[in-house]
């Protein structure tokens, strides 16, 4: 930079909403202290040469808590004083009084400065100046009458408090200890809310995931977020199928998992195999295990989930097609008692009554319970043609300590439906024969199937990243048909 006679000459540097002023002597104004960003800018400075310079700040902002200190000549005694004013806060403490609380903001090198509180609502309000928080803090419900207890970075390297009553604003004692900053809070009088003053509501709870479920098992066979998992997988949850009103598996994957569709309904029975992304995959998986090759049936009121897996990474269960896996999951107990009763009707005779229980078993919860029945009855526009389901599902999970769980569930499945092949069209496409007529003789129909599945996990985890999981599954499925059929099947053996 070069020296101007009888003037002055001005650098100026601009980062966001930072405008810093640098002159060469001159003319003298008031010393001004920087944030955190200034000390960036100046770091950078001095690195390209900067150095020894005599550095004039403008006139400090009094909006911004700014206070006066010292002249600095260079730039390494500037950048001292930068370090020196912010304070940084390493702990936070609520601790319960016999008036109130106490929030302790905590310190190592320097003391806070005692700020001024104000309310807005039923939220008391502390700006301390010159201090940086490496994280937010909260705390909800510490004490009765106040709702939350917040600590946050604002800009300008300052850190509010923000204390809410229930009923009114708090009433808080500043002052400044050898461990740090401590507010002594006292419950306020409800009378002390004026009417035109700023509310501050406050939500806390957990986020209910409902139609965005955030994370799957199916690709990876552990609970990994969707986002990380290189794969196209689809999640269809369980709030999907209830809004719906679905209760067969190949209507809630058809309806809403794309490039999935069902080869057949073998007669209405319910049974049939998936074509993804053009093959025909015989086998579906509950848990992440194969159950059935062909003729499987799911009832609805167990699943948490759906989880479709598309592509060659199928391979991860085995030998399959590669188009793709559906896999189902189920729902586990749950911690708190929940009794759900629900009654579908509809047209054709059809009504359906489920129950799904769920609560601990214990009083300290560490062996809980769920159970899912169903029964189902259904008629058909079709002539002669039914259809009987009862379905009972028990789940049973033994926290045996704090890191090892132990799972066992087992579900029953009885399905009698009529074997309906439906009706014959001729070349032409026509239909010779009404759309109600049966083509067969429901006296001898005599298909039927029972379906047993029994299965346990154990789980123990060493720490947040490693766990080991050992599980089992066995099930059977039993088919009953017509008694005409298997007269012809030894007719034919003989």
């Amino acid at each position: 930079m070069r020296q101007v006679s009888g003037s002055v000459a001005w650098m100026v540097v601009l980062s966001g909403s930072l405008i810093s002023a640098l002159a060469l002597p001159g003319e003298a104004s008031t010393p001004h202290q920087f944030s955190s960003s200034d000390l960036r800018l100046l770091q950078e400075g001095s690195e390209g040469g900067m150095t020894e310079s005599l550095l004039t700040p403008p006139q400090p902002s009094p909006d911004r808590g700014e206070k006066v200190i010292p002249t600095a000549t260079t730039v390494t005694e500037w950048i001292a004083q930068i370090e020196a004013s912010i304070i940084q806060i390493t702990g936070i403490q609520v601790e319960t009084t016999a008036a109130g609380l106490q929030v302790v903001l905590e310190t190592v090198d320097g003391a806070l400065e005692v700020p001024e509180t104000r309310s807005i609502g039923n939220v008391l309000l502390a700006d301390i100046p010159n201090a940086v928080i490496t994280e937010a803090f909260s705390q909800a419900n510490p004490i009765a009458g106040i709702a939350l207890v917040s600590v946050s970075q604002l800009p300008g390297d300052r850190v509010r408090v923000a204390i809410t009553g229930t009923d009114a604003p708090p009433v808080a004692e500043v002052r400044s200890e050898a461990q740090g900053l401590v507010l002594a809070v006292t419950l306020g009088e409800a009378g002390n809310v004026a009417e035109d003053d700023a509310i501050q509501v406050v939500v806390t709870g957990k986020q209910d995931e409902g139609y965005n479920p955030s994370s799957a098992t199916t690709a990876t066979r552990t609970d990994t977020p969707l986002r990380d998992i290189p794969a196209s997988i689809q999640v269809i949850p369980q709030q999907v199928i209830e809004d719906q009103g679905v209760n067969r598996l190949s209507d809630a994957v058809r309806n809403n998992a794309s490039g999935v569709t069902t080869s057949s309904s073998y007669a209405g029975t319910g049974q049939g195999e998936f074509i993804i992304r053009g093959f025909q995959q015989n086998y579906n998986f509950r848990n992440g295990f194969r159950f059935g090759k062909f003729g499987y049936i799911a009832d609805l009121s167990e699943v948490e989930r759906i989880e479709v897996l598309r592509g060659p990474a199928s391979i991860l269960f085995g030998q399959l097609q590669p188009g793709g896996v559906v896999n189902l999951v189920t729902e586990q107990p749950l911690s708190d008692p929940t009794y759900t009763l629900q009654f579908t009707g509809g047209q054709f005779s059809f009504y359906r009554p489920e129950l799904d229980f769920s609560g601990p078993l214990t009083d300290d919860g560490s062996l809980r319970y769920r159970l899912n029945a169903v029964y189902q009855n259904a008629g058909s526009f079709r002539d002669e043609v039914n259809s009987e389901r009862v379905f009972v599902a028990p789940v049973l999970q033994w926290n045996i300590s704090e890191n090892t769980t132990l799972t066992a569930d087992f579900s029953y499945l009885y399905n009698d439906p009529v074997f309906d092949r439906s009706l014959v069209a001729l070349s032409d496409g026509s239909l010779p024969l009404p759309i109600n007529r049966f083509l067969g003789y429901p006296s001898l129909d005599d298909y039927a199937e029972e379906q047993v599945r029994a299965s346990y996990q154990l789980e123990h985890r060493f720490n947040e990243n490693w766990e080991i999981r050992n599980a089992f599954s066995f099930s059977s499925i039993l088919r009953r048909v017509s008694r005409i059929r298997n007269w012809i099947r030894f007719s034919l053996c003989r």
